[in-house]
């Protein structure tokens, strides 16, 4: 409990003036307490925001990149397909060029895996055919070509 002494003591020392004028200061400087918290915390928050979207760009910047490599190597790809199937049917051109067509010797006819030999003997038959042909002309005369190209 305050005694008199002490609450005389108390408006001696501390004036209504002085304390107004002491809750007036408080006050300020609590306001400028404010206001500097506030400043900092919104630069921070831009601070923030600026990191934030920095790291968005960045991130897209990335994602662009991959998505450019993945393209580049699907062309690398397709374009390897392509090659790898062009070389293939050149392969089974020269392939279906290289299988025995038919001689024109009898002899080799029977040899040659790739021909009939039904084929064969209808061969035989018009060779002599032509050679008989060739001969008679050769007699004739008439031939044309040289006699050492005779089969």
């Amino acid at each position: 409990m305050q005694t008199e002494s002490s609450r005389l003591l108390k408006v001696v020392c501390n004036p209504p003036k002085n304390r107004e004028k002491k809750k007036k200061k408080k006050k300020k400087k609590k306001k400028k307490k404010k206001k500097k918290k506030k400043k900092k915390k919104k630069k921070k928050k831009k601070k923030k925001k600026k990191k934030k979207k920095k790291k968005k760009k960045k991130k897209k910047k990335k994602k662009k990149k991959k998505k450019k490599k993945k393209k580049k190597k699907k062309k690398k790809k397709k374009k390897k397909k392509k090659k790898k199937k062009k070389k293939k049917k050149k392969k089974k051109k020269k392939k279906k060029k290289k299988t025995p067509s038919c001689p024109t010797s009898g002899e080799l006819f029977e040899t040659s895996p790739g021909c009939d030999r039904l084929f064969s003997s209808t061969f035989e038959a018009s060779r002599n055919a032509s050679q008989t042909n060739f001969a008679a002309a050769t007699t004739r005369g008439t031939c044309s070509f040289p006699l050492s190209s005779s089969l």
